[in-house]
Parts: structure tokens; sequence; C-alpha cells
């Protein structure tokens, strides 16, 4: 029979209003039950045996006693006249009565025909459901992990229960030991044990049953069969005992036992797990699933997605401390070694081929006599050592009403088949006669397929040892442990949840309780049947092979509650037989029905929970997930007034009805649909100050029992089952467009229907479905509604109607949720330094500001386009920076004075102006809305004029009164004015506080030259004055009109402009001659656009002194002009007729042959780096003389200096501007950095050299210079070694402008650290920020700017750099074309059989470097001129010092190689080279795979506690533990095995590495356990000594081990063996302390005293009187050193 009732885990929760009820076991229920009185329905006595079938079958088996020959030939009569379905005992051995316990065996009674007398008359046993009341605690049951969350997880259970786990705890601390996320896997199959069954009262009414199952070894394991013992299990005889875990391991390894263990912890080869009672057992690594297929995860590390959840045999196993599985015993053998073990080995297969495991029956082997013959025997179960989830064979014995009874293990355990669980659904047919009783004539179909004595493979699911209840299953997913996550489980492909089935025919009922039906044929698993079933269990059975049976096997099955059958059924009572009675007949056997899937969670049983009741199939909600926010659900019936005020009402699901009982009251049936909960608050439109009468009596009538309302749902939570709505009639009755559930589809201007939900000063919070809060402020219900306090004018529930004012998205750590019916706000402020990371990371919420201003009022302009306004002919004009604003629109509100700084000095004051909306609007407005509010603006007094009395600007309080004269609160301005700041764009201080408001001013300057910008009239756009913004496209030369903000001595004058832009005049360029606040025109010098607003250097324009304009300009020509003096970097000239202009010509602009970079045969003269640059042959000046006259040169540029005029001149033929005339060719003469792009061709003078070969430095412009690197300058070797021998000064090297930024972005993709990746974020800004260039001259050959990415099998050039930190060293790391960084393995560095000792130095100091060193790791170009100074060479020093502490390696710092690329992988950033010349020549394959017992050479990787690690090559990787290492004692092994050692060793082990390990690199693929001790390695197997050849009395040489408080161990040597020398038989005299005298290492001379061949152990005696009459003793002893040792305690 299926479950009374369906039992649900409750989610969330923690409080419970009252303490659960334990339930007493169920054998002493049914004791109770048998007492009572027989008052019980039709259905019930058919479930109970009579005391005359409990007199046939004891609880306890047959009788023990001998009966007479009468007594066995009546039994004999007796068991042939019974009929087919009688029940018969064939197990004389069995305690366990027919089918287990649970079964009973019912009679009936007739007469005899010659008599009157009744006698009884056994039929087929019934077998009783394992329900709810048969569990106890200490029940075994099958379960399936459905949901893991972190408080709990759920598990199936057979017969549709469901229980749940709790976490394990600490016994003392209580605290978690493993989240249960880490302990099992939705999916997971196994046995667990009941600890706690309880009945509890929930809120509202009725009853919740609980089921608390744990799956923990030390619950499910049977303490006899581990213990090992044969005491335990009652098989020994004498009291002889074996060895435990020897004899239990064989014995469970035999019988193929499953036992259960929980991970320990990960080690190298393998997991430590945890068997329970204190036991321990190990699996390796390579007998998890064959060594194949399985995950090591950190403790905190979560479990991966798994990908391929199609193949259960491709999922791997996850190993990780605290995770539970089922694993088999290997056996032990029964060697000495062996038997010493104190663990149990195990192995961890599949689930796959764990499914396939039978129990047998235990083995034990035992000598006969004391001889030398052995005698095998088998050793029986107890029924408490029996596990849910064994696959045992078993045995028909007879057939149940409702299932099969069987026995197993030799017919010592009986156990029954519910019909549920046999697999099989036998689909009654309506025209078959034969069908008759509640299980639809099932024995009569099932003599098709079952018959007695047959034999097959079933699994346990259940075992109560109290009641002696056994159940076992063959169905399917049960016998092949299905994972019901995986898409071919037997269990996939039931209809979806609320989807209606129709024609479901009825195969069995239970009455009262529930039906069972079989879905039509359409819905049939449709899969092979060798899915259902292996080709093992096929051949096992002929059950299994049956076509028939696999064609039953694939019809899907419902299980139909009473509950929710029928209407009238929905809350039968055990009283009411006419709702039974009714049940009984409208869903007998082979009926069909119309059900609607509500569950198909049930994984364990493997059938779909639905209900047939008309309200289920015409209901719009089954399930929480089907709610709606914001959705309105009419004429919802109310389920009850709850204790509060509050209302619970059915939304969806099965609903109840009302009627009268027999005596004529009236009753209400509970419902068990879904349901919503509405608050006080929500039940009417107001509330009311108190509880009136009147508002009683409207509540009870509205709000009766059964009565229809119509509800609004507020928010739903479906993962804890609860939903909020509300009745209020505005809300309900609201147009679905002013209904709002989301923020993301809000819009400025929208209008909706809330609630108030909270009342503060601030002003109202209003509430909207799903959870969407607003705030309407006190100042705009005074402002829009002329409320003067909103709480006495609004109360929490009052129903308002808002609109939209703002909508922003916060990027803080807050959170906006509500408290019951009030909402909070939490907030802080942004923690700027974090990372972009954390930032990204952090909770983001929505700030939305409302109004209860709804209607349009009077005034209100329409709504405003997106396209521009002419601010000359305004209407409203956008505030913005740069916006003029027209005469009489500002109205003076407020003055508010000046502030001192803290650092010194004064922020000036302000005044706030208002304007009206008419007028002005802000942006955040525009487009958007129709009415917008005023905007206040501050005025600071610093922008009242053009220009400032410095007496007036002198001190804070002068300015202030200086204000006060001219401005007056309430008067309107009759001036024109200029936005300065849009405060949400910049956080620049115009005045004291920036707020929220924004900034204007009065300047004229500022407004003409605004007014002349926009209309751009004039002819000469260069020399038109601009007021700049951060977003004006700048270029150097302009004119900028502004302020100055600040005069500093330090520096120079700051100049502000429009929205936070500033700029600085320096103090050379005369920035200290201006006044603090005066309008200014200055000239764009410089720009750098690496920061937002960019930083500008800036120049007096020359308007302020007219006396030093000139009258030449950029592109004039000049003549004539003669050379008055030349160095390497330009010449001086005069021009006739000039007085204050001084004229140049840099080397850069003379025109002259380009260079061609090539190896030069003879190389050039290297020159000392403290002499001064020569003009060499390749310079542009070589040949040009003092005094020579140059024709037709052109002005190329023109710089105003503070007391005369520099200009530069080129005799290049149509030599450009400053501006580019070709978009492929870079202005002639380049002043800023800023004037070229990438992509850009250009030439310069090469005027030094970069430290190591780095590049070479040239000079674009006077003030600019450019870098190439050694890649981008040639591809010869020999040119890059030695650029001082091949690329002259003074030569001019055509280039072309690559991107700084994508270098430095290629570099940063490297694995660098952080102290790294950081510098080099700054030096890139540096880099960007200073005038410098990144070029290429290899570039202008390919015609292309792009960097190039280097692919697999490439032939690159790289440069040696050994202050980058060193990637999985040993490693050398080298420099790559476009930025990148190249790892070459140590293994790589040079053939195997060139290999040498220590290739790249002692590497411990690779890491320490100076700055200069630090600069070099990061990438940051140096540029160093030939002429540099003595701290440049200083500076070289240091870092030749430094580069020669990691040792002389061959390999030199700066050095070009060519190398080959092995492999690049893009998401790491790192590329793999070689610099083999085999690979060189193109040999990529990997080296072999290492062999057992190979002698390998590799480098050391790194030595600790764990042992030596050893690369061997890219692709294999070894290690060796400590012990290993040395023959001695190593002190300090990391030491003597430095990173980069080569080092000799043996193979013991290679095994694949693994593929899903974060810290193992992608090349890796195999790993290798090696020994590297001498004598290992030069130990020749056939001289070794062995166990037997160790004499007892004879003397040997060995090695101390270990040193213990009782002995030393020693090693004998050549050999393995080692023994243990006794605290008495080290010395003649007292030894105190042991350690004093030994450390391991010590050679030393042992004497034999005994052998312990049983255990292989060996005692030996290191007394001096034993070897003084041998050859080689000396005079020192440990007896001597012991003397000396007391006479020196004694002084």
């Amino acid at each position: 029979t299926m479950l009374e009732e369906e039992i649900s885990f409750p989610r969330g929760g923690g409080g419970r209003q009252s303490l659960p009820e334990e339930q007493a076991p169920a054998h002493d229920k049914s004791t109770k039950k048998k007492r009572k009185s027989s008052s019980s329905t039709a259905a019930e006595d058919a479930s109970k045996p009579s005391s005359d079938a409990v007199k046939a079958d004891l609880l306890f088996g047959s009788s023990k006693k001998k009966k007479s020959n009468d007594e066995d030939k009546k039994s004999s009569k007796r068991r042939k006249t019974s009929d087919d379905g009688a029940a018969v005992v064939s197990g004389k051995h069995s305690l366990l009565p027919l089918g287990g316990g649970g079964v009973a065996l019912a009679t009936k009674r007739q007469k005899k025909k010659h008599g009157g007398e009744a006698t009884a008359v056994p039929v087929s046993p019934v077998i009783e459901a394992l329900s709810f009341s048969k569990i106890s605690k200490g029940t075994k049951l099958l379960a399936c992990v459905r949901e893991v969350q972190e408080e709990y997880a759920i598990v199936s259970l057979p017969n549709l229960l469901t229980a749940y786990i709790l976490p394990q705890q600490h016994q003392r601390t209580g605290e978690v030991l493993y989240p249960l996320s880490h302990t099992l896997k939705v999916g997971q199959t196994l046995a667990v044990t009941v600890q706690k069954v309880a009945t509890e009262t929930i809120r509202g009414g009725g009853q919740s049953k609980r089921i608390q199952v744990s799956p923990l070894p030390q619950y499910i394991n049977p303490r006899a069969l581990l213990v090992g013992d044969d005491l335990a299990l009652g098989t020994s005889k004498g009291g002889e005992k074996k060895s435990s875990i020897v004899s239990a391991a064989n014995r469970l390894s035999r019988a193929s036992v499953p036992v259960r263990g929980q991970i320990l912890s990960v080690e190298d080869h393998g997991c430590v797990v945890d068997m329970g009672f204190g036991i321990r057992g190990f699996v390796s690594f390579e007998n998890v699933q064959g060594g194949k297929g399985f995950v090591v995860l950190d403790d905190d590390e979560e479990e991966p997605d798994d990908d391929d959840q199609e193949d259960e045999e491709k999922s791997p196993l996850l190993l990780q401390k605290g995770r539970l599985y089922d694993f088999l015993v290997l056996p032990v053998s029964s060697s000495a070694k062996d038997a010493s073990s104190t663990v149990f080995p195990l192995s961890l297969p599949s689930a796959h081929s764990f499914a396939k495991k039978t129990v047998t029956n235990i083995m034990t082997t035992s000598s006969v006599g004391g001889s030398q013959k052995s005698k095998t025997a088998t050793t029986p179960f107890t029924l408490s050592s029996l596990t849910p989830g064994w696959l045992v064979q078993v045995k028909v014995e007879a057939f149940a009403t409702n299932g099969l009874c069987v026995s197993f293990f030799g017919n010592v355990f009986r156990g029954a088949l519910e019909m549920n669980h046999l697999g099989a659904t036998l689909v009654p047919d309506a025209k078959d006669t034969s069908i008759s009783g509640p299980e639809g004539g099932w024995k009569h179909q099932a003599a098709t397929l079952f018959q007695k004595h047959q034999h097959f493979s079933a699994r346990i699911l259940a075992i109560d040892v109290p009641t002696k209840l056994v159940r076992l299953s063959i169905a399917p997913h049960v016998l092949k442990l299905a994972n019901v996550v995986n898409p071919t489980s037997p269990l996939s492909g039931f209809p979806g949840v609320g989807q209606i089935v129709e024609d479901c025919t009825v195969v069995k009922l239970d009455p009262g309780i529930g039906a069972l039906l079989a879905l039509p044929p359409q819905y049939n698993y449709s899969d092979d049947s060798e899915t259902l079933f292996s080709k093992a269990l096929t051949k096992s059975s002929d059950l299994f092979a049956n076509a028939s049976f696999q064609e039953a096997c694939h019809v899907r099955k419902v299980y139909v509650h009473i509950s929710k059958a029928l209407d009238e059924t929905t809350t039968v009572d055990a009283k009411d037989s006419a709702a039974a009675g009714k049940f009984h007949k409208d869903f007998a056997p082979s009926t069909k029905h119309s059900v609607r899937i509500l569950n198909t969670s049930h994984w364990m049983e493997g059938v779909a929970v639905g209900g047939c009741a008309p309200s289920i199939l015409s209901a719009h909600v089954l399930t929480h997930e089907d709610l709606e926010a914001g959705k309105v659900y009419k004429q919802v019936p109310v389920s009850a007034q709850l204790p509060g005020g509050s209302v619970l009402v059915q939304l969806g699901g099965s609903s109840g009805v009302s009627g009268k009982d027999k005596k004529g009251s009236s009753r209400s049936k509970q419902r068990s649909g879904i349901c919503g909960l509405i608050p006080p608050v929500h039940l009417f439109d107001t509330t009311s100050s108190g509880s009136s009468e009147y508002r009683q009596r409207v509540f009870q009538t509205k709000y009766a029992t059964d009565a229809k309302v119509d509800v609004r749902v507020l928010w739903v939570d479906p993962l804890r089952k609860r939903c909020l709505a509300t009745a209020k009639k505005s809300i309900v009755q609201a147009p679905s467009e002013e209904i709002i559930t989301n923020y993301g589809d809000l819009r400025v201007g929208q209008v909706g229907v809330g609630y108030i939900s909270k009342i503060d000063s601030e002003g109202v919070y209003v509430t909207f479905c799903n959870k969407v809060y607003g705030k309407v402020t006190a100042r705009s219900l005074a402002a829009e509604l002329g409320v003067e306090d909103h709480k006495e004018n609004y109360s929490v529930g009052d129903v308002v109607t808002c609109r939209v004012v703002k909508l922003k998205r916060v990027r803080r750590k807050g959170s906006l949720r509500s408290s019951g019916e009030q909402m909070e706000v939490d907030e802080e402020e942004e923690n700027l330094d974090q990372t972009e990371d954390e930032k990204s990371s952090r909770r983001e919420y929505w700030e939305l500001t409302l109004s209860l201003r709804v209607q349009k009022g009077e005034g209100d302009e329409d709504v405003l386009g997106k396209e521009e306004i002419d601010f000359r002919h305004p209407q409203q004009i956008r505030l913005r920076p740069g916006a003029i604003l027209p005469v009489k629109t500002m109205k003076i509100v407020e003055l508010v004075d000046g502030r001192p700084k803290k650092s010194g000095g004064y922020i000036p004051g302000y005044a706030v102006v208002s304007i009206k909306s008419k007028y002005a609007v802000s942006e955040e407005y525009l487009g958007k809305v129709t009415m917008t509010p005023d905007v206040e603006c501050k005025l600071p007094y610093s922008q009242l004029l053009d220009s400032f009395d410095p007496a007036d600007v002198a001190s804070m309080e002068s300015l202030d009164a200086l204000a006060k004269n001219v401005l007056k609160v309430g008067k309107k301005i009759n001036q024109k004015a200029i936005m300065l700041l849009d405060p949400h764009k910049s956080n620049v201080d115009y005045s004291s506080g920036i707020g929220h408001m924004p900034v204007v001013s009065l300047r004229k300057s500022l407004i003409k030259a605004k007014e002349t910008e926009t209309e751009g009239t004039s002819a000469d756009a260069e020399h038109i004055p601009i007021v700049p913004s951060p977003n004006t496209n700048l270029f150097v030369g302009a004119l900028v009109c502004g302020f100055v903000a600040q005069v500093d001595k330090r520096h120079g004058a700051f100049i502000r402009f429009l929205d936070g832009m500033t700029g600085l005049v320096p103090k050379r360029s005369g920035g200290l001659g201006y006044h603090l606040y005066d309008t200014v025109v200055t000239r764009v010098r410089a720009i750098d656009d690496a920061t937002q607003p960019p930083r500008i250097l800036l120049e007096p324009s020359g308007r302020e002194t007219p006396s030093e304009q000139t009258s030449f300009n950029v592109g004039d020509t000049i003549a004539t002009a003669t050379v008055t003096k030349i160095n390497f970097f330009h010449a001086s000239l005069k021009v006739p007729d000039t007085k204050s202009e001084r004229f140049f010509l840099h080397c850069s602009n003379k025109d002259s042959n380009v260079s061609v970079v090539k190896h030069r045969k003879k190389p050039l003269p290297k020159r000392s780096r403290n002499k001064k640059s020569v003009i060499s042959k390749s310079h542009p000046f070589y040949g040009m003389k003092t005094g020579q006259e140059l024709k037709d040169l052109t002005v190329v540029s023109v710089q105003r200096r503070k007391d005369h005029t520099e200009i530069f001149v080129s005799d290049k033929n149509g030599a450009p501007t400053s501006s580019p005339s070709e978009v492929n060719n870079a202005p002639c003469f380049i002043q800023n950095a800023s004037q070229v792009r990438v992509g850009m061709k250009m030439t310069g003078v090469v005027v030094g050299y970069s430290s190591e070969n780095k590049g070479v430095v040239l000079q674009v412009g006077p003030s600019v210079k450019g870098f190439v690197p050694g890649f981008e300058l040639s591809r010869d070797l020999n040119v890059l070694n030695d650029l001082e021998s091949n690329v002259p000064i003074g030569a001019v090297l055509e280039c072309i402008v690559l991107d700084s930024k994508e270098w430095y972005k290629n570099r940063s993709t490297c694995p660098f650290g952080p102290s790294h990746q950081k510098k080099l974020k700054a030096l890139s800004r540096k880099v960007s920020n200073e005038s410098q260039l990144f070029l290429s001259v290899l570039g202008c050959e390919s015609k292309s700017a792009e960097l190039p990415k280097p692919s697999n099998g490439e032939l690159v050039i790289g440069r040696i750099n050994k202050a980058l930190p060193p990637f999985d060293a040993p490693s050398l790391m080298l420099e790559l074309r476009a930025g990148f960084v190249a790892r070459c393995c140590i293994t790589e560095l040079d053939e195997p059989d060139e290999w040498q000792n220590m290739p790249l130095g002692h590497l411990h100091g690779t890491n320490s470097s100076t700055s200069k060193a630090s600069r070099e790791a990061t990438g940051d170009v140096e540029m160093k001129e030939d002429s540099s100074s003595e701290s440049d060479d200083a500076e070289d020093e240091e870092d030749e010092e430094e580069i020669g502490e990691q040792g002389d390696d061959g390999y030199r710092n700066g050095e070009y190689l060519e190398c080959r690329v092995l492999n690049y992988d893009e998401k790491e950033g790192l590329i793999d080279v070689s610099l083999r010349p085999s690979r060189i020549q193109g040999d990529l394959d990997d080296d072999p795979e290492p062999q057992v017992g190979d002698i390998v050479q590799g480098y050391v990787m790194q030595t600790n506690k764990k042992g030596c690690f050893v690369r061997l090559s890219r692709a294999v990787e070894g290690r060796s533990t400590l012990k290993e290492l040395c023959d001695g004692y190593l002190p300090k092994p990391e030491s003597s095995f430095p990173v980069g050692r080569l080092v000799l060793g043996k193979v013991k082990e290679v095994r694949p590495a693994p593929k899903k390990e974060k810290h193992l690199r992608e090349s890796l693929k195999f790993q290798v356990d090696l020994d590297m001790r001498e004598s290992t390695l030069l130990q020749d197997q056939e001289n070794q000594l062995s166990f037997e050849d160790i004499k007892v009395g004879e003397k040997y040489k060995g090695t101390v081990q270990r040193v213990e408080e009782y002995g030393v161990f020693v090693q004998i040597q050549n050999s393995s063996i080692s023994g243990l020398v006794h605290m008495s038989e080290c010395s003649d005299t007292f030894i105190k302390s042991l350690e004093a005298l030994y450390v391991p290492g010590d050679l030393v001379k042992v004497l034999v005293l005994k052998k312990d061949e049983e255990n292989q152990k060996i005692g030996f005696s290191m007394k001096a009187s034993h070897f003084q009459e041998d050859e080689d003793s000396d005079d020192s002893s440990v007896d001597s050193d012991l003397v000396d040792m007391h006479d020196e305690v004694e002084d």
C-alpha cells in the first residue's frame, strides 16, 4: 500500500511554535492496536492478521522442538492441501516470519462438511504499507538526495516519504564540520538511518510529520562486520580470535559488502576515510574508478559544473574532505607487513560499476584440528548487519495479495516486495472477469511473470530490526541506482508539473488511502530494455530476460491520494465512510481518469504524484511558482482568520468544501492548496485608528471563512513558499498600467499606485508590487501640495497615486528592504580604494524618488525635446557647462560667507540664485517629464568680475564685503551668466562646498568668448580664444580663456575652465605674474589626455604683451639664413632684419638620407659614456659649417617665451606645419607627443642606446623623444646583441608610431604578481604622460603598426630578462616582440644529453631587485642618451651587481636568442618557448614517457617538508619523499637540493596528471614518484641482503634512521631492512638521553639479537662490549662518551 499521507519537509524557518512529539516504535503501536476492540472498517479488518494466523507463523519462525511423527504427517498434509496462495515456510533456519515483519497472514473461517466446527484456512498474506507509522528511530532506508541547501538536505524515501538531513556538527562545540554541499550530491543514492520521527503542530492548524535521517558511517556500517572478530559474529570456537583487520577485510572483500565512508583528508596518493567506530580506511587514487575520472577539490572549493551529465560513467567523482561514498573493501594478504596494517584498504568504483556488485554470504577459512588442512565455512549475517542498498539474490516463497514474499542468503532472511516495487506494472483490463479486489487481480496477472522458487536479483530498500521488517525492490531505477539528474535515467521523461494526462488506468486501490494509476502508453519509457536492465541482470535471471516483464517495466505510474482524488474527499476522516466509499467505487481497478501531475520529485519511488479532483484539474495555480506579483486573483475563498487580524486566502490548488456533519453542525474542511496572507493593514483601503465595532462587523462579514474576495498579489517567495496579497480596493481595481512590479521597467513620469509603508521626518515611503520601494520627500510635499506636517496628513497603509520623478541605480554597499510594514534604507559611502572586481561584486539597488503631484498644473511647460535649443532666443536653457543664461533670469535667495582652509587661504563665499523652470531646466529632466522643478545655482563671489583689485581678494572678509555691496537677497541679476560646473560630473571646488547645485559665473570675458566661439564668425579660427571643457577637442597652440583659480609659488598659476578642467602656466613661463581670480587668455603648450579631465600645460598667449608680437607665422618662407652655431641637436641661425626672434634648425628637421640598420663587418668604435656626442658621417648636420648660408627655409614652429620668440625652421621640401597634412605622415615639427597618432610615419635621429641592448633612443622633436625596441629595429641577432657597434649615433631612421598602450596591455596579461601588475599600470600611465613615442623600424617594412602575436610553432627572437620574476620556476624568462613575455623551461635550455648542473645559477636571488631591476621586470622603457651622467653609470653597475648575484650561468642578461614557440596560452598570457637546437630545427615532439625502473635525470623545482619536486621535462614532473632523498640524514634538505640542481632518480611509479587541478600547467601530462637515494641508484638487486640473509648473532654496519625515547632505529647497509636497538641495548652503562648521543645519519655497528619471522622484525644491540675484539673497533665508544658527559655534568 502507498503512503497514507504525503510528507513534505517544510522550507525555511528556524523557530517552531511547539515541540515535536516523538513517535513510539512501530512494534509497540501494533501491540497496542491489537488490544483495542474490533470496531473498525472493513478495510482495517482486512489488513490485520488474526490470532490464529499469528500462531501459525510465529514472529521468530517455526519452533525448534522436535515433533512426533504424527504431527509431522499432519503438517505435511496441511502443506499439500493448501492452495497456491497459501503461505509456505520453506526455510527451516530463518528467524523471520514469512515476508519479514509487517506482513499479515489473513484467514477466513469456514465449516467442515461433516461437522459444524469452524476451522481457519490461511489465504494469501497482505504486505502492510511502509508508511510513516512503520518507521521509527533506527530504521534503515535507501534514500536519494533531492536537494542540498546550506542548512539542510532533502532526501526521497520509498513509498513517497520525504526526510531531511542536518549538517554534521562537532560533539562538544556544536560547530558545523562540513557543509552539506561538500558532503552530498544531488541525485546520489545511499542508505540512511532514521534519527527522529516527530509530529508537529503547524501554524493555522493541522500537523506536519517530519523524518530526520543521517547518512554518517557510524549509523550505517554494522560494527560486527568491521570489527572482524569471529566472536562478534558468534562463530568463534574456544575463544580463538583472528587478526581483526585482515579477517574483516578479507571477509568483506569476498562477500562484496559495501561500507560507508567519509573522506577525512586528501593526501598525495589517496584519501583517508572514516568508517565509524574509530576505524579508518585508505583509498588510493589508482583505486578510484580505476585511477581515472576523479577531481580533487580543496576544503572550501565548490562543486564544479558537470557539463557531461548524459553519461554517468564519465562523470568524475569528487574527492573532498567530508564527502560520503560507499566503498568496497580490498583483500589483505597474510604477510606480516600487511597483517600489521591498522587501516582498511578500500576502492571507490563508479556508481555504474557499484550497482552491479552482488553481496554474497561471508566465507571464513579455519584450520581443522590444528592440522595443515583448512575448512571453509559460511558465516551468516545478522539482521542488524544488513544494509539498504545491497544487491542480493532472492527466491520467491509465496504470492501476497499485493506483492511477493521472498527469502535470501540461503533462506536465512525473509523479506517482501510491495507491488509498486516489482518494476513491472500490470495494467488491468476492464473486460477481464478475473479482476477482483482493490489489487485489480494482480495475483492472477502476476502468475504469468513470477513463479514460486524463482531466483532473481533484488536490492534492499528498508531494514527495521525490532519489527523484523525487510523490504526489497526490483524496480529498474533502483537496481541500476540511476541518477535522476541524468537525462537518460528511467526516472526522467515524466510529464511536466501542471500537465493534465487523460485516460490514466487505475492499477491498484488502497482503500481509504489512495490509488496507483498507469499513464497511457504514449508516456511509456521508450528506450530499449538494455537501458532498464544491464546485460548482467538479464543473464542472471529469466525474469529480467522475459519480454513481457520488460514491456511492463516501461509503464510510468502516478499516485493519487484520496485527498486529491475527489472534491468530496479533500479532508477524509477515518470515520467518514461515505467519502471513502465513493472513492472506493469511483477508483476501482481498470477505471480511467484524468490526472494532473503535481509532483515528480519522489525519485526513490519512481512515480509521480497527481490529483483528479475537478478543482485541481481546473485550477490555474498549483504551486507558488505559478503566482505572479501584481496579478489580480478574483473570487478566491478565505481559508482562515489568523490570530492578530491577518487573513489566509486560497489562491490555487485543491479547494475544500463546506457541509454539515451527522449532527447537523456546520463544519469547514481544511485546505491543502496555495495560500496567500493578507496582513491587517491590507484588508481595507484606509486604516482605522482603533478597532471599532463597525469595522469588526465588516471584517467578520467580508472575510468569513469560505467567503469570496478579490486580491492582488504583492510579492511571492517560491523557495520559502510564501505569498503576500492585498485586498485594498484601490490597488485591486487599479489599471494594469499603474501597477509597478519592476525597477527596470520604470520611466520618469510614469504614474503608479502603491501604499505607504513608512513615515519619518524625511518623508513618506511608498511600496509597490514585487518589493519596489520609493520615497516622497517632505520638501516636495510642502512645495507641491502645501503639506505642512506629513506625519499628520498620512498614515501607514494609505493608498496613494505617485509619479516617478527620479530613478537612479546605485552601486553601493546597502540594502533597501522591508521590515514588517516598515521600510528602511541602509547606505554606506563608496570606497574608492577598492579594486574593480570588488566594486563589481558590490550589491546594487535602486533609488526611486516620487511625487504625489500627478496632475499637470498651470504654467507647466510641455515635454522638452532632445534637439539643441538656441540660447540666443531661449525659452528653456539646458543647464550644462557653457550654457548662457539671459538677463533677469536669476533671483538671489541667500548669501553664504566664505570659509577658511585648514592648509591656509580661504574658499570664497557664494550666493544661492533661483532660476524658474520656464527659463532653464536641468538635463536630467530633458525630454522625460512635463513638469520640472525650479533650479537653484551657486554664484561664487570670485565669479562676479573679470579682474579684482588685489586688496579685495586679499582676505575672505574683504571679498565677502565686496559681494554684499553688489548682491542683495530678493533682487534679480540684470546680467548674463555662464554655467561653469555640472555637479553630477565634476567634484571641483568653485566655492565653499559643492553640494548638488550647478555653479554659474558673471565674467563678461568668458561669456563673450563663449558667444564668439559658438557663432564662429571670424575667419581666423586659430586666433579665436575658446572656453574649453573636458569634451573639447584641444590641440597644441590653441588659445583658451579661463580664470586664475590659484597661484602657487612652487609651480605657477592654475587656470580653470569649464566643468573642472584645469591647466598650468609654469613659473618659468611667467605663471607667477598672474593675479588671483583674473580672467586670462593663454596658449596650449602640451596636453596629457591620459586623465579625465585632461591636464594641460599652458604658456602666455602674448595678448598681454603686444610688444612681443612677431611677424613670422607657421608656413612662412625665409629666403636665406646664416649658421652661427652648431651642436649635436640644433643649429642656431641668423636671419636678416630680425630683432627679438631666435631661429633654430633642429636635427630632426634637417633634410638627410635615411640610414639602413644592418650588421657591419667592421664594428663602429665604442666611445666612453662621459664623452659628448659628436657629429658623425650619418648625422644630418655632417658637412655643415659655421657661416654657411641656408636657403628656402620654412617656418615650422613659433614659440613665444617671456622675453623672446623662438622660431624653428626646416629645409625639407614641402615641410608641413605642426598639423599633419596626410594621414600616414607625422608633422615635420613635433612639439608634443599628442600631435601624432598610431600608424604615422616619421624620421628621427639616433641619440643614444638603452642599457643592455633594449633598444635605441631617437630625437623626433626638440622636446620629444622616441624609443625603438630591439625587436622593432632588426631581425639580425648580430645587430641586436651589439647595437653600439652596428647603429651609429646620429643616424636617421624612418619609423612608424606604435601603440604603447597595446604593448603594456600585452605585458599586463602575463601572470605577474599584484605588485608587478600595479607597477605596470603606473608605468603605462607614466609613459603615456611623458613626451615619448613608441616606434618601430620593421613596421615601415610591413607598412603596418599592428603588434604581431606569436603562434604555436613559430620561430621568434627573444631577449633574456632576468629581472622578470620566473614563472613556474626554474625557468628562464624572455621578452618577445609586442611586449609578450615567454618562459623557457629549464629542461628546454639544451638537449637532455647536454644538461648541466645549475644552468641558471642560484635562483634564490631572482626575486630581489632594486628599483631599476623592478622597472626592467615590468617593462619600463629606459631612454638614455649617449651623454649619460655618472649617476647613470652607477645605476648600471648596480644592475650588473644584482644580476651577478644570481651566478654566472652562461645566459647573459639582455642577450637576444632565437627560440621556438611551443605553446601560447592566451588565457594565461604566457608563452612557452624552447632553446633546444632540435626544436629550432623543427622537432616539436614531447620527450618520451619514463617507465618504472628507469634511471632519469631532472632539475629540482622545489624542496620542502613534503619532499623534493623534480622536473624531468616540460610534460613530466616527479617527487621524491625526504626519506628517499639520501641514505643519510639531511638537516636542511632545501640547502642540499636547491632549485635548479641536476639530480638523478629511479622511477617508482608513473601516473597521468589530473586534468582539472588548478595549480597544474596544461602541458603537464605525467607525474612520477622517484627514489633518489644513492643506494637505490647503485644497488644490485642480486647482491642486496634480504630478511632471510640476516642471521642472529651476526654483526652488520648500518645507518641511524631515527631516534626515539625508547630506542634507535638502524638500517643495515646494502639492504632495505631496519630494526630497533632498544634503549637498554644502546650502551653497557645507563643512558639518560639518546638524542644527545645519536643523530640520524650516524654510521654504527649492530649485533643481531633476535628475529621475528612472522612479523618481519629484528632486534639489534650496540653495546661496546660486543665489538671489543673486532679488528675495526676503535677506543672511542659510546660508553666512553657517556663517561665524559657524566664528568662534565659533575664538574
